[in-house]
């Protein structure tokens, strides 16, 4: 082989190991540098670590540069941890290997944060088809209540304090919540045909003004995930459209949906719960205290679950009855 050939076959070899690297660092692989990035650790610590006490990747590249699955990741965590504590690296490498539930935890939580900052990154430069991907398996691993408290939101943080102290990154919050909004609409896709199509659905309405609906289409995801059957009716929705789709459509419940307060929302309120057999939940931090709002995404699973719940044991109940007369 020549030395052109030789050459362009290096090439090949460190492209084949950006690809690698760009479609497998949202969960799989990380390369040394990304790695001593996020455990603040320099990456000759983590080579001299490998060769010392043969805590290294799991794997490599087609061109032999070490790549570190998540496993990889938090024992090296629990060792740094065990060195920090006081502990030689000798006794602290064995050591590494056994989780205990504290350092479980932390690496919980240090996974969630690199994933938000993950998200935030992609977002920032438009790598819109490796933002979509890492979205699909964040809503997939986590399931979509635990994906948004635990990546999403924090993400959406990073964008609010990075706006407050540099200026303006409206274009970037743009990018990422557009990105969430399709997301979430592949996923509760998918799992709309484990809930199937039920007779009295859970009604999901944007109150009268509200344009930031992000939160209602990760409460229709989220009660998705739970076998809640949905119907999601987007913002612009008059009051009439509103009460005429109740009428048409009977849900078991009508969760009203408020993120910034208004003036009209008590009225707003009063008209869609004027007839007594509507079943409502006020949600969001919109409304005054007077509805008993759910003000959080947990809070919200809940109660709408069990007001589903129990609207659709009744109903159960009453066709049992009618059959049985």
């Amino acid at each position: 082989m020549t030395s052109r050939e030789q050459r362009l076959a290096q090439v090949f070899v460190e492209v084949a190991d950006t690809l690698v690297a760009d479609s497998t660092s949202r969960g799989t692989l990380f390369s040394v540098g990304q790695v001593a990035e996020l455990l603040g650790i320099p990456a000759v610590t983590l080579r001299s670590w490998e060769r010392r006490y043969d805590i290294g990747p799991s794997q490599r590249s087609p061109g032999q540069h070490r790549r570190y699955n998540r496993a990889d990741v938090e024992r090296l965590q629990r060792m740094r941890n065990l060195i920090a504590a006081g502990m030689p690296a000798r006794e602290a490498a064995p050591l590494s290997a056994a989780a205990t539930a504290g350092t479980d935890r932390d690496s919980a939580e240090l996974w969630s944060e690199h994933e938000a900052q993950y998200l935030v990154d992609l977002a920032s430069s438009a790598r819109l088809q490796l933002l979509a991907d890492e979205l699909q398996s964040c809503l997939t691993q986590r399931g979509v209540a635990s994906a948004w408290d635990q990546v999403i939101r924090p993400g959406l943080r990073i964008l609010e304090a990075r706006q407050l102290a540099t200026g303006d990154c409206t274009d970037i919050e743009l990018v990422l919540t557009q990105a969430v909004s399709e997301a979430v609409d592949r996923h509760t896709d998918l799992l709309r045909a484990r809930a199937g199509d039920a007779p009295h659905p859970v009604l999901l309405i944007c109150s009268p003004g509200e344009r930031h609906y992000l939160p209602l289409k990760i409460l229709q995801g989220a009660l998705l995930d739970q076998a809640v059957p949905t119907v999601f009716l987007g913002p612009g929705l008059p009051v009439d459209a509103a009460i005429d789709a109740i009428t048409r459509i009977t849900p078991s419940v009508v969760v009203l949906w408020a993120l910034v307060r208004r003036r009209e929302l008590m009225k707003f309120h009063r008209t869609i719960t004027s007839d007594g057999g509507v079943v409502s939940c006020a949600a969001g931090p919109g409304w005054p205290h007077s509805p008993d709002p759910a003000t959080t995404l947990d809070s919200a699973i809940e109660q709408i679950s069990e007001l589903w719940l129990t609207a659709n044991s009744g109903a159960a109940t009453s066709g049992q009855m009618r059959r049985d007369t």
